[in-house]
């Protein structure tokens, strides 16, 4: 038993499962969750070591090296990728993939652990695997409050986030860490004789909490401890750091003690104010939809705005039992109960939303699914009935719903690629249910009972369309079988295509069958009985007038069509394949644009700044708040994040921070309201932000723009250079620029070298060792002095609270206070540096990345859109390579000339003569020159776009091509030679485009037969001269005489003995010869008799724009005697 026999003789089966599809599709399409991107298996460990107060140089031979080495032996690394930055080194191990990362993760802390000859300033080393996450919202408090404030009122706002039910991990951005500073003043060191690792050790003895064990007695068990001070800055200022027999030293009389913030030049704003911010990433199982409108409700109520509540939150706020709220009610409440405790200290304003992206796509897929749905039934309203149309669509909506089904129970989530192949899937889905349905109308017309129909109309369509499905889920598979992280993203992708087809198929094939015979039942047995109702006989009317129209005028003319199809088959054949050569033709003739990916309008803007290493951060923030200025000038721009001292990116990763870097995001405002108020695009904003800043940003090593759809995708060009060698990298680097330079539409090429970092080397001189001083007391006194010691941190509530002893921070920041500052023996007695160590300046790198174990340079550079750089033979290309503006004119009409003659007064046929015979109208070619390569461009442009004007492109060349190189091709087009033009155009070099202008201008009206006229135009009559001028007659290089016979519709030639007698074209002339006389004669016979002069007619030059007219012989000159033609210079 066939699958539609079994459901049609089984309709409670069938119907069964087309309820359980239905009611499954709305209960587990409710609970799916929603995210940006498919999850996928973290393959990276990432290891953080931190080195506090060391350069990038020392960090990678102290750490970052060994630690490459020790883990160069474990199993299944792809790469190591190491970012050594001041005071810290950031060290990610890819492993392949199918890797066990948990066991991964403890190779590696097994490994490092084993490193014995680590630094002791180093602090301690994590180790953790890398789950790179999109964050799903940013919400951001800025103003002009103080900084203690809004970072408190951040905290709370976190706090109150992190209540709300299915909330991930929030983070807070833009605050510093607390921290207790112990400024020592240099001349209090000096006059007590204390060092500063001497104040530090003080510190710390007194902080210290010493556990003292425990007494048990009798009666119960006492603790003993020794407790350190309080985390104040008032108690810690009370230490004792000296004491003798003549004072008492108290820490706050040699140093000022305050409890601020942790000094790190890393800034933020937002619109011009000081802001912080917090990002809420999605973590596990929780869904991104939800966690941003849980963030949008509680920053609504902060705000006293109404709630954000759709008319689903509505009717759930209704079916709630009583004393219950819905999420999106509990976070309004919280955030209208929070501004009302206390005041906020600024504004609220959402940042990023990238949960935007999913609405969208589920928008976009609704909406197709129901734009499709509503003209499928449509046209099978038309051209069959409303039930076929009623039971497609509704298999439609079974697959659908069987596909969100399987979704969940397979742990695949909604997110924009499942999506994706749900929008390219949709408009299939309703194929196979067409054929079906239609054939077993068919075969109902025919006169089979409805259950027969719908079993043999199923059974005779059943294997070609599972053909169909089949073929269409093969061209999906290739994609199962990508692997690494693209592998992870794609893989659900045509799992879910799949999914959707197959269901598909089994509805049209076991489900639709059943309700096809049920309707095909009622619509006989209603067609059968007396009694129709008024839809019946509508229906039955509407039937009448479709058959009479597709049958009486559509069909004799589509079989008349497919008859003249079959009759002139190889013309049909010949038309398709022009048609596929000429689709071939323009994409390889560069009609079609071509591009790897095309960008879209985006809706947020990210830019990079990078000033030469070394720039304090006071001269990167003068830069930045010039760009924001520009940018807040940009009416499309809703708000503008920046970042001074640092570049961090979307995934949390990546990071990295240093004075002389900078970042500013820019949001702006929804693609629909700016396409729908007709503003600019994101590509085209970033041209105007270019064109703002311009002359702004002088001495910057690089800015960039790029448009950022759902993260930052990088470069387009990408080229890593490798070795141990930093000259030889850096020579390889500037010559890998040059080449990139030489390229046209390439910009934004830089390195990520960061070279050029200033620095003081002390080195030990001889007899230092005598005084007592070692290198590690020197760099323990001089990193006290500028970096600072850390000697106790408070564990806190929040953060843990450091005490840092170190020196002012005017002093810190004069290069000739710190050569001559003092250091301390053991016995306490100062020195002056320079008496120590001797001092050089030297250049580093202020960030150095490295690559399996050696240096890594990456040039980066960008390639302009197809739009901005065409490709190279594209017709707008050449138009602007030659310095032409505009589009090009349009080409007139094709034209063809009629040469009638009356002999007799019978109207004789004449011949047709069209401009394009090559085989009348050729002139010899006149070798000339190379051309120009922008002249040659103009005239292949002119060529391939079959322009009949050349006259206008060699007048829009522009004026420093050669006049050679002007004429040489361009006389080629068409069997036109405009090469006999180029001793007319020497006689005046200044005033070429005047000239040619000149020459054509004298063909607008038709020559008066007067003395005066005919010398103006170059003709002389029978009186004044032994020869006349024949018009379009113009001097030869060679001597002869020749004719510009394109540019005379007809009219006298020149005697065939005025062309030599090696022209290969004399034959042609003698013929055109014979044929003017035949023709004048006729002409001149037939003017008599109507009283009409023949000179009078006029007609348009083929060359020109606008076609003005070109004169023409007259009845008197051209009966003088053609011996008597002569040439006469054109400036006569």
């Amino acid at each position: 038993m066939s699958l539609p026999a079994f459901g049609v003789r089984k309709p409670v089966v069938a119907n069964l499962l087309m309820f359980a599809l239905l009611f499954g599709g709305v209960i587990f399409g409710a609970k799916i969750r929603r995210e940006f991107f498919p999850q996928a298996d973290p393959t990276t460990v990432l290891i953080a070591a931190p080195y506090p107060g060391a350069a990038p140089d020392e960090v990678e031979r102290a750490l970052a090296s060994k630690i490459e080495d020790a883990l160069r032996d474990l199993r299944d690394i792809k790469e190591i990728n190491s970012t050594v930055n001041e005071s810290a080194a950031t060290i990610s191990v890819e492993f392949e993939s199918g890797t066990d990362i948990d066991a991964a993760v403890a190779d590696v802390k097994r490994e490092i652990d084993a490193l014995q000859d680590l630094p002791d300033a180093a602090e301690r080393i994590t180790v953790d695997k890398l789950e790179p996450n999109l964050p799903a919202i940013i919400i951001s408090l800025y103003g002009d409050s103080d900084e203690r404030t809004m970072k408190r009122a951040i905290r709370q706002m976190r706090d109150d986030l992190r209540t709300l039910p299915g909330m991930g991990q929030i983070t807070v951005g833009g605050i510093r860490t607390d921290e207790i500073t112990v400024e020592v003043r240099p001349e209090a060191t000096l006059e007590h004789r204390l060092s500063l690792p001497q104040i530090a050790n003080r510190v710390r003895a007194a902080m210290i909490e010493t556990p003292a064990g425990a007494v048990r007695s009798a009666t119960a068990n006492v603790g003993i401890r020794t407790p350190g001070v309080d985390e104040t800055a008032d108690t810690v200022g009370r230490l004792v750091v000296k004491a003798d027999d003549e004072n008492i030293v108290h820490l706050e009389d040699v140093a000022d003690v305050t409890y601020g913030f942790k000094d790190v030049d890393i800034r933020a704003r937002l619109n011009g104010k000081p802001a912080v911010s917090l990002t809420v990433f999605q973590v596990g199982e929780q869904d991104a939809v939800k966690m941003a409108e849980l963030v949008k409700a509680y920053a609504a109520g902060l705000q006293g705005e109404p709630p954000p509540f759709n008319g689903f939150d509505r009717l759930a706020a209704k079916l709630q039992p009583p004393g219950s709220k819905i999420p999106k009610q509990t976070a309004y409440d919280l955030g209208l109960s929070r501004a009302a405790a206390e005041e906020m200290p600024g504004e609220i304003a959402i940042t990023t939303d990238l949960a935007r992206f999913i609405v969208g796509r589920l928008q976009l897929l609704t909406r197709n699914a129901l734009q499709g749905a509503t003209l499928v039934f449509l046209v099978l309203f038309v051209f069959l009935n409303w039930r076929v149309s009623f039971w497609v669509i509704t298999g439609m909506v079974i697959a659908l719903a069987g596909t969100l089904v399987l979704m969940r129970l397979t742990g695949i989530t909604l997110n924009l690629l499942t999506m994706f192949g749900l929008i390219i899937v949709v408009g299939i889905l309703v194929d196979d249910a067409i054929v079906v349905a239609e054939n077993i109308v068919a075969r109902h017309e025919g006169g089979e009972p409805p259950d027969e129909s719908a079993i043999r109309g199923a059974n005779q369509v059943a294997w070609p369309v599972v053909g169909t499905v089949v073929t269409t889920v093969l061209a999906f598979f290739p994609l199962t079988l990508v692997e690494g992280r693209m592998g992870d993203l794609l893989g659900a992708l045509p799992m879910v295509v799949a999914a959707a087809l197959l269901l598909s198929l089994i509805e049209s094939l076991f489900i639709l069958p059943v309700h096809m015979s049920h309707s095909l039942r009622g619509a006989d047995k209603r067609k059968n009985s007396h009694k129709q109702g008024r839809f019946e006989r509508l229906e039955a009317r509407f039937d009448v007038g479709r058959d009479a129209f597709f049958n009486r005028l559509l069909l004799p003319h589509y079989a008349r069509l497919l008859s003249l199809a079959i009759r002139y088959r190889y013309i049909t054949v010949a038309a398709a394949l022009s048609i596929v050569i000429a689709s071939v033709g323009m994409v390889a003739g560069g009609r079609l644009g071509v591009a790897f990916l095309v960008s879209s309008d985006s809706e947020t803007i990210d830019g990079q700044l990078r000033l030469p290493v070394g720039t304090p951060t006071s001269v990167t923030d003068r830069y930045v708040r010039d760009i924001e200025a520009a940018t807040l000038e940009i009416p499309e721009v809703k708000s503008v994040w920046a970042i001074v001292g640092g570049i961090s990116s979307l995934e949390g990763n990546g990071e990295s921070s240093a004075p002389h870097l900078a970042q500013i995001i820019l949001e702006l405002t929804a693609v629909e309201d700016r396409s729908a108020n007709g503003q600019r695009r994101s590509d085209e904003i970033i041209v105007a932000l270019r064109e703002a800043l311009e002359g702004k940003l002088v001495g910057i090593k690089s800015f960039r723009l790029e448009e950022m759809q759902g993260g930052s995708a990088g470069p387009p060009i990408s080229i890593g250079l490798v070795g141990d060698d930093p000259a030889r990298l850096e020579a390889a680097t500037n010559d890998i620029i040059h080449r990139l330079n030489a390229y046209d539409g390439v910009y934004d090429i830089a390195d990520d070298s960061d070279a050029g970092q200033m620095e003081l080397r002390f080195n030990l001189r001889d007899g230092a060792n005598d005084l007592g001083f070692t290198i590690a007391n020197v760099a323990e006194q001089v990193r006290g002095a500028v970096y600072g010691l850390e000697p106790f941190t408070f564990a806190g509530q929040e953060e843990d609270v450091d005490i840092r002893v170190i020196f002012p921070a005017d002093f810190r920041r004069d290069l000739a206070a710190i050569e001559a500052m003092h250091l301390f023996t053991p016995e306490g007695v100062p020195v002056p540096l320079p008496e120590v160590v001797s001092v050089e300046m030297a250049r580093s790198y202020a960030t150095v990345r490295r690559l399996d174990g050696q240096r890594l340079v990456t040039v980066s550079a960008r390639q302009r859109r197809q739009g901005h750089q065409r490709r190279r033979g594209h017709p707008h290309g050449l138009r602007r390579a030659c310095g032409l503006r505009g589009r090009p004119p349009r080409c007139p009409p094709r034209r063809t000339r009629h040469l009638q003659g009356h002999e007799g007064g019978l109207r004789q046929p004449a011949r047709r003569v069209h401009h394009r015979d090559r085989h009348d109208l050729h002139h010899p070619r006149v070798a000339l020159p190379e051309l120009h390569p922008a002249a040659d461009r103009a005239v292949r442009r002119a060529v391939r776009d079959r322009r009949r004007h050349l006259g206008a492109h060699l007048l829009r060349v522009p004026a420093h091509v050669p006049l050679d190189d002007r004429l040489h091709r361009t006389g080629r087009h068409r069997g036109q030679r405009l090469a006999h033009l180029r001793p007319v155009l020497q006689q005046d070099a200044r005033g070429r485009h005047a000239d040619l202008r000149r020459l054509y201008r004298r063909g607008q009206s038709t020559p008066p037969r007067d003395h005066a006229h005919h010398r103006h135009h170059g003709l002389r009559p029978a009186a004044h001269a032994p020869r006349t001028v024949v018009p379009g007659t113009l001097p030869h290089p060679d001597g002869h005489h020749h004719q510009l016979r394109a540019h005379l519709r007809h009219g006298a030639r020149p005697a065939a003995a005025a062309v030599p007698a090696d022209d290969p074209h004399r034959r042609q002339a003698r013929r055109g010869h014979a044929l003017d006389r035949r023709v004048h004669r006729a002409r001149a016979a037939a003017a008599a008799r109507r009283g009409r002069n023949l000179h009078r007619h006029q007609h348009h030059h083929p060359l020109t724009t606008g076609c003005p007219r070109v004169p023409r012989v007259s009845e008197g000159s051209a009966q003088l005697p053609r011996a008597a033609a002569r040439r006469v210079p054109w400036s006569e």
